[in-house]
């Protein structure tokens, strides 16, 4: 998924104005902006900060080890398919801790 800002207006489903903000399949994204019919949308800092403290969680969560992830999942009392991955696992809590 990609942001792209609009240069024009153009119809991509729905009507998008001069300078909206929308995202889309890379496929689609790189369709518009190589048509220069948009240009890829830029982060704000909020947005790269909370990107950054989302990688850092999850790179944290893979660094322990599964007994001590499953304590976490228990304590935080978060649903997790019954034989999840470890992968599966993360998802869960970090979707969790977005709520």
């Amino acid at each position: 998924m990609k942001a792209v800002k609009f240069l024009m207006p153009f119809t991509v489903g729905a009507l998008y104005n001069e300078g909206e903000v929308a995202g889309f399949e890379d496929a689609i994204a790189a369709d518009l902006i190589e048509r220069k019919i948009a240009e890829p949308a830029k982060a704000s800092k909020a947005d790269e900060a909370k990107a950054a403290a989302e990688a850092k969680a999850r790179t944290d969560l893979e660094a322990i080890s599964d007994e001590h992830l499953d304590k976490l999942i228990a304590a935080q009392k978060v649903t997790v398919a019954e034989g999840a991955d470890k992968a599966a696992k993360i998802d869960a809590l970090l979707a969790a801790r977005k709520k």
